[in-house]
């Protein structure tokens, strides 16, 4: 990051300019706490054994996550082999063009997690609020409709 440094006594018109356009430099080097544009990264972090902390639970593949969020979906005493629970019940449909609203006869909508899948479609993760409403136990409903032939899956998780 450049840091902005005074150069000596400043008393002219030139002078200051010049000083302003350290600062402009400077300021257009750092990142934006409120996201403004454009707010990337343009090499790594060294972090200095520093943890990243309050970090918000992950929506796409390469979101990072806590140790609690990877603890919670693998099996105690794997002794940290990552090895993946396996879901109680798995259900995928494939949707009709347009189609918004989805029927489950096997897993519990209220109690499932949701991917979508297929061509044309980013591959992630559905959640709650953002991109689903669970109308009841069997039924949900999608925020939009995608593509026919998109594949939706409800993965029940075991307690």
């Amino acid at each position: 990051m450049t840091r902005y440094v005074k150069t000596g006594s400043v008393s002219t018109i030139p002078m200051i300019n010049t000083e302003l356009e350290k600062v402009e430099v400077a300021i257009n080097s750092t990142l934006s706490r409120l996201g403004d544009e454009p707010n990337q990264m343009e090499a790594d972090i060294d972090l200095n054994s520093n943890r990243i902390i309050n970090s918000a639970p992950p929506i796409s593949n390469s979101d990072l996550v806590t140790k609690a969020y990877v603890d919670s979906r693998t099996i105690a005493g794997s002794g940290g082999n990552g090895v993946d629970k396996p879901p109680a019940l798995t259900e995928s449909v494939v949707l009709a063009s347009a189609q918004t609203v989805v029927t489950f006869s096997v897993v519990n909508a209220s109690q499932s997690v949701f991917y979508i899948s297929g061509l044309g479609v980013d591959s992630s993760r559905l959640f709650p609020i953002l991109n689903i409403a669970v109308d009841s136990s069997s039924q949900i409903t999608l925020d939009e409709s995608y593509p026919s032939g998109t594949i939706l899956t409800s993965l029940q998780e075991t307690a």
